[in-house]
């Protein structure tokens, strides 16, 4: 048996320190994704700061800490009003006096955060400013086990592969990516879905900041590699995919799975049961107007 979850991509531009506005339309764009049948909504990186550290500089630092609260607040009721898992990337502290991260905040249907994972490998002026993380949590929810990464972690395998080991069937990796780099951001999505047999969600940022222009071109990959959805270069834009989940099934004292080959051995699952619980409504893309 498996499940049909629908994974909302958030393709959206933000003003380069103006929080309120910045959250207001992270809001918005989840409200629209959630009407769209969503059961997951992931948001760009650093959504409700911006991004260009070149400008922001220390900026960044002060913004998230006067907003934290703010900016959790927001989320945590878009999460309880629209019945949603929401995915949302902004920095955070893991103690009272200590360094902020990179982090993405993790809430669910409720509103409640279940967890949060800060980025590990820092892209140039992130060093300034953030401390790396160390850990690489895999969330357990109603729509099964996801993991997150973050823009330049996606560089190196090991990370995703160390998700994959721990059962994560969905990874979201949300994204601050220049669009001098789409060659990379084509390969290095698709290979981490290819190489650990799962789905990847690639959520990135529109717009420019400076002299730093964000490509857009969310997507999800299969574990095959095959692309469900892909959003337009440089264009906000929300857009919703299903992707399918193994369930597994207890059968007579056995539990059965049917499941793609895992990533650690490459064994075959039982194949059994070809039932598919249908929760989703079709894909659709949408824009924000």
């Amino acid at each position: 048996m498996k499940q049909r979850i629908n994974v909302g991509i958030v393709q959206m531009d933000s003003l380069l320190g103006d929080v309120e506005s910045n959250t207001a339309k992270a809001v918005a764009f989840i409200e629209k994704a959630a009407k769209e049948g969503a059961h997951f909504v992931c948001l760009p990186e650093l959504f409700a700061t911006g991004y260009n550290m070149n400008i922001l500089g220390r900026g960044i630092i002060d913004l998230s800490e006067r907003y934290y609260g703010y900016i959790h607040k927001k989320m945590s009721e878009a999460a309880r009003r629209n019945r949603v898992h929401v995915i949302a990337p902004f920095a955070s502290k893991r103690s009272g006096r200590g360094p902020m991260y990179n982090s993405v905040q993790v809430f669910d249907d409720e509103g409640r955060e279940i967890g949060s994972y800060a980025k590990t490998h820092l892209w140039d002026l992130e060093n300034l400013y953030f401390a790396e993380g160390t850990e690489y949590p895999v969330f357990d929810t109603k729509f099964g086990r996801i993991g997150i990464l973050v823009c330049y972690d996606m560089e190196f395998p090991e990370a995703c592969r160390e998700l994959s080991l721990k059962g994560a069937e969905i990874v979201f990796a949300p994204a601050a990516w220049n669009i001098k780099y789409e060659r990379d951001w084509d390969i290095q999505y698709r290979q981490r879905a290819v190489e650990n047999r799962l789905f990847v969600v690639g959520v990135n940022r529109v717009g420019t900041e400076g002299d730093l222009t964000f490509l857009g071109k969310g997507k999800i990959h299969d574990p095959e590699g095959n692309k469900i959805i892909e959003l337009p270069v440089g264009k906000e834009s929300v857009a919703v995919g299903a992707v399918e989940i193994p369930v597994v099934i207890p059968v007579a004292g056995l539990l059965l799975e049917t499941a793609l080959p895992v990533a650690s051995g490459g064994e075959d699952f039982l194949h059994s049961v070809e039932e598919t619980v249908e929760t989703n409504v079709p894909v659709k893309e949408t824009d924000l107007v």
